[in-house]
Formats: structure tokens, sequence, C-alpha cells
């Protein structure tokens, strides 16, 4: 009897142990992801991430991840473990049906987790041509801010149901997902708004250098002077350069104009006004 128990009590110790060494690896798998996700700055490119890491963490024979418009639209979806075909009918079927479990996930900001014993997709509202669903989990994709969309974790592999565990870590990814998203677009947005800055100033600079005009600015605390390009090129300074001190400028002007010059820059300076000759 006493043997009986011992053993017993071994293998509780083992399960145990087991236990607390795959949630030791899933954390550090978790961990792992969270600086991959924060450093990737294509918000697509974040999605895959998101699906691949999930597969491992929580034995998902396909994961899904959707992010949706203002409008409710789906405005980029990415599944790993389905064929082309079938993730074109999913994204379809999703946009067209409301009753989806996904569509209470992002409209209520809360996790859906179910079992569908017959594995019949179409009795959750998924394609015909989806492969036999007996268990999901969706959670939102989401910032402390927003709501960007949701995460599906379809189909337990070796189990009938996704477990409590699962379903926490469908939870963190999709909270880890929302901010590195965010900050995704956040970037993009950003890039955008620089580029279109930029080419805002070469329009400007080539208009100004069509009309032998530049601009330039001076800290009253510096001595030194930024340059536009066309000024730069009007002075005859070196193509590149942006930044000189007040007296290689005064070295440029005619000698005959130099005191003139100079002059009127301190008035400028002392008055707190215009520029002016």
């Amino acid at each position: 009897m006493n043997d009986s128990v011992g053993k017993g009590a071994g293998k509780t110790r083992d399960i145990i142990a087991a236990s607390v060494e795959l949630e030791k690896r899933r954390m550090a798998l978790l961990l792992e992801e969270a600086q991959r996700l924060m450093a990737e700055r294509d918000p697509t490119a974040l999605l895959h991430h998101v699906c691949t890491a999930a597969r491992p963490l929580t034995q998902a024979r396909f994961v899904g991840v959707g992010i949706v418009d203002g409008d409710g639209a789906i405005d980029d979806f990415v599944a790993v473990g389905l064929d082309e075909a079938v993730v074109a009918e999913l994204r379809r079927s999703m946009e067209a049906n409301h009753d989806h479990p996904a569509r209470g996930v992002f409209e209520l900001r809360q996790i859906v987790r179910g079992v569908n014993p017959g594995g019949d997709p179409v009795a959750i509202c998924l394609p015909a041509a989806h492969p036999p669903v007996h268990s999901y989990v969706f959670a939102p994709v989401a910032s402390p801010s927003h709501v960007y969309g949701w995460l599906a974790l379809v189909e337990k592999e070796g189990a009938s149901v996704f477990s409590d565990e699962d379903t926490q870590v469908a939870s963190t990814l999709g909270a880890m997902a929302g901010m590195a998203y965010e900050n995704a677009r956040l970037v993009a947005q950003l890039q955008a708004q620089a580029d279109e800055l930029r080419e805002h100033e070469e329009q400007t600079d080539f208009a100004m250098t069509a009309a032998r005009s530049g601009v330039s600015y001076r800290d009253l605390d510096s001595s030194l002077v930024e340059l536009s390009p066309s000024t730069a090129q009007l002075f005859g300074f070196p193509a590149g350069t942006r930044r000189v001190s007040q007296e290689q400028l005064y070295e440029r002007v005619h000698p005959e104009d130099g005191p003139l010059i100079r002059a009127a820059v301190q008035r400028a300076i002392d008055e707190h006004g215009e520029f002016a000759l």
C-alpha cells in the first residue's frame, strides 16, 4: 500500500514538474516574442510574427490575426496553417458574417472561447472549405486605448479544448501585438509625413534655386548659421553644406557690401527686428 502511495506521489510530482517546466518555456518564448514584436516596424510582418509564435505556444493547428478598420471591415488578415484559397474564403466570410465570434472580440473587447463538438466549421460561421474545428479561442489585439482586431487560435493539437493557460497566452500575445501594432503604425505614419515634408522641401528649394533666392537662420546664442540648399549654392559652398559660421558667410560677401551687411545684421539683433538693408 505504501509502495503504491509512493509511486502515486512520485507521478504527481513529475506531472507538476513537467507543468512548471512547460510554463517556464512558455514565459521565455513570450518574452522573446515581445522583444521581436517591439522591434518590428512593418505592420503585416508583425502579424506574421504573432501567428507563428502562437502555434508552438498553444499547440493550435491554425492561427489567424485580423485587423479591423473603423467601419468593421477587415483591413489586414494573416493566417498560418491554412491553404491560401481557404484563407481568402475565410476573410470574405468573416467580413460578411456579423455573427462570427470574432465580432464580439472586436466590438466588446472580450475573449471568446468555445468548443464545436461536431467539428463542422459552418456551425461556427466559418466557410465549409475550412478544415474541421472542435475548439477555438479569440482574443483582442488591443493596446490600452484601442482595439485593433483579434487573434484566433483554432483546433488544439492533442486535446479537445484550449486550456486556461492557452487562453492566457492568447490574451497576452494579443495585448503585446496591439501595442506593437500601434507603434508600427505610428512609425509608418511618421515616416510618411517625413517623406511628404522632404518632398515639399525639395520642391520649395527647387523653386528658390530657380529664382536665385534662399533661406537661412541663426540662433542668437550661436555663431552658426543654418542654410537651405539654395542658399548654400548661392554663396558657393560645397553641395551638402547646411551649417556655417557667420564669419564664413561674411567672407563670401563682396568687400564693398560687407560693412552694410554686418551693420544690418547687428541692428536686427539689437532691435529684435527684421533684417533689412
